[in-house]
């Protein structure tokens, strides 16, 4: 039995709520291709006409498949080497109109000097507010244009053409799209660390319940359990994995790394959220924002004075590159595409604290629902 949500969020290592909530967005927003309305028009539309608005909202109107979606990944245009992918790929034809999920305003358009490939960036405002001072904004990305119709300060309409869709250094002809959820004490943040799974904003309902795996449990050493558990789902939007460890007593057993340190970063977590773990252990850094002033990583002696924003969650194991390792866990993803039914991620978690008689695993979901499993002897718990 799944156990109250508001008892698994009194836990402190629960604090997604804080990084993406669904009052945050726009309520009613449309898919970046319009549930890929080019390829089989209504009768009369043009693209210039924009995402009609009897598709925003709507579920029914995805751009789905995708090819990947938001987290660890087999990269494979990388010989399927281990990646942290910060956003959703959605496969289609060079050319394909691209529209506005929101109302906002242009900040990027075209070339940029922090991408490899042409964008579009917009600014969305809160539901209700007209500034980002004091609560934040959020911005879409839409990388790998081959052409855009919108430039830099130009405001722009929920549904509204802005660009057109092109293919990435690898020759892969895809849209990429990021959501980036800027925090109320950082409101102007546009960081690559603020990128959120897009199934938070977009509409998306899949009703499957994931289903969860223990595939091995080391209970060798008793203070110091070995876990590996896997979920499996045609899901997309799966956020992240929590444990709760049970002693003899069913008592929850003290996880010192769900506990911030000095510096506000939880290491070595029973846990792997991607939203926080992206916001936490992506670097960010700029001569206006050095990456000092924010304090210092507490892995910094393991890639000193090196801040690029992809040295932690995209780490690759040292005896395989197809999974990464990072914070006490091992990420292992399935490869996946387009026309792959299932997303499975394997998790191995090395840095637990025990005895461990009851185990417990819930999967989170971008939709807030959640799924559970148990290992061991469970039976006393209420």
């Amino acid at each position: 039995m799944l156990k109250p949500i508001s008892l698994l969020l009194s836990l402190p290592l629960l604090t997604w709520s804080t990084i993406a909530s669904s009052q945050d967005f726009d309520q009613t927003p449309n898919w970046p291709l319009c549930g890929h309305i080019s390829e089989a028009p209504p009768t009369g539309w043009v693209d210039t006409d924009g995402c009609p608005k009897e598709r925003w909202g709507r579920s029914d109107y995805t751009d789905l498949p995708l090819s990947s979606t938001f987290g660890p990944r087999q990269k494979a245009s990388s010989g399927y080497r281990y990646d942290y992918h910060r956003g959703i790929d959605i496969p289609t034809p060079i050319g394909t109109p691209i529209f506005a999920i929101a109302d906002g305003i242009v900040k990027i358009a075209g070339n940029h000097s922090a991408y490899s490939d042409p964008l579009i960036q917009i600014r969305h405002y809160r539901p209700g507010y007209s500034s980002c001072k004091n609560v934040g904004c959020y911005y879409s990305n839409y990388l790998h244009l081959n052409s855009w119709i919108v430039s830099v300060k130009q405001r722009v309409n929920k549904g509204e053409l802005i660009g057109y869709t092109g293919v990435s250094n690898s020759g892969f002809a895809h849209l990429h799209l990021e959501i980036r959820n800027s925090p109320s004490f950082d409101y102007y943040s546009v960081w690559q660390r603020d990128a959120i799974h897009p199934l938070h904003v977009l509409p998306y309902s899949d009703t499957s319940v994931p289903s969860i795996s223990f595939d091995a449990v080391n209970t060798s050493i008793p203070n110091s359990p070995v876990v590996q558990v896997t979920v499996t789902t045609p899901r997309l939007d799966v956020t992240g994995i929590v444990l709760l460890i049970y002693d003899e007593a069913y008592q929850l057993v003290n996880q010192p790394g769900n506990i911030s340190d000095a510096l506000g970063y939880k290491v070595n977590p029973t846990w792997f959220d991607m939203d926080i773990w992206n916001f936490q252990y992506t670097h960010k850094n700029s001569s206006r924002f050095p990456w000092e002033s924010f304090g210092e990583c507490p892995y910094h002696d393991e890639h000193g004075s090196n801040y690029e924003p992809n040295v932690h969650l995209d780490e690759q194991a040292p005896d395989d590159s197809h999974v990464g390792l990072f914070n006490g866990v091992k990420i292992a993803p399935a490869r996946y595409n387009a026309r792959t039914t299932n997303y499975s991620l394997s998790l191995t978690f090395n840095e637990l604290n025990g005895p461990a008689q009851c185990i417990e695993a819930y999967v989170f979901l971008a939709a807030g629902k959640t799924a559970s499993e148990q290992w061991g002897d469970c039976s006393a718990l209420k």
